[in-house]
C-alpha cells in the first residue's frame, strides 16, 4: 500500500478516544475502502476492552462481534483496526508485534493522545514486513 487517506473527523476521534479512555487502552475498527494502492479511512468504531495484570488488553468479544455485525449490516467495510497507547508513543511495542504475528496481514493504527500512525503488516514465507505508512488527513 503506497497511500493512506483518513478523514479529519476519524483522525480527531482517534486522539480523543486515547485521551478519553486513558490510562486504559481502547481499540476498534477502521471503516472505509481500499482502492488500488490506497486505503481510505472514513470512520472509526470503538470496541470496549479489558485489561489485567496478566494480559496487555483484550477486546470485549461480545461487543467486538456486535460492532463488526453493525458495520457489515450497514454495507460498510472494515479496512483495519486500531488501539491506543495512552501514555506511550505510536511505535509498535513487543506485544503489538506478537499480536500482528497471529494476524497474518493487517492495517493497524496506533493512536496516542496527540498522534495517529498507520502500520501495515504482512506475513511472508521467508520474513515478515512491517511498514509505517504516512496518513493524508482530508
Amino acid at each position: 500500500m503506497t497511500k493512506a487517506i483518513i478523514t479529519k473527523s476519524a483522525h480527531d476521534k482517534l486522539t480523543q478516544l486515547a485521551q478519553k479512555y486513558a490510562p486504559k487502552i481502547i481499540c476498534g475498527f477502521l471503516v472505509g475502502s481500499i482502492e488500488g494502492e490506497t486505503v481510505c479511512i472514513n470512520e472509526v468504531r470503538e470496541v470496549l476492552t479489558r485489561t489485567s495484570p496478566s494480559f496487555h488488553f483484550k477486546p470485549n468479544w461480545y461487543n467486538y462481534n456486535a460492532i463488526l455485525s453493525e458495520i457489515k449490516e450497514e454495507g460498510k467495510k472494515v479496512v483495519g483496526e486500531f488501539h491506543s497507547h495512552p501514555y506511550g508513543g505510536p511505535e509498535l511495542n513487543l506485544n503489538d508485534r506478537k499480536i500482528l504475528g497471529y494476524v497474518g496481514s493487517a492495517y493497524w493504527i496506533i493512536a496516542t493522545m496527540s498522534e495517529v500512525v498507520l502500520w501495515h503488516f504482512k506475513s511472508g514465507e521467508t520474513s515478515d514486513c512491517i511498514e509505517k505508512i504516512s496518513l493524508e488527513i482530508k
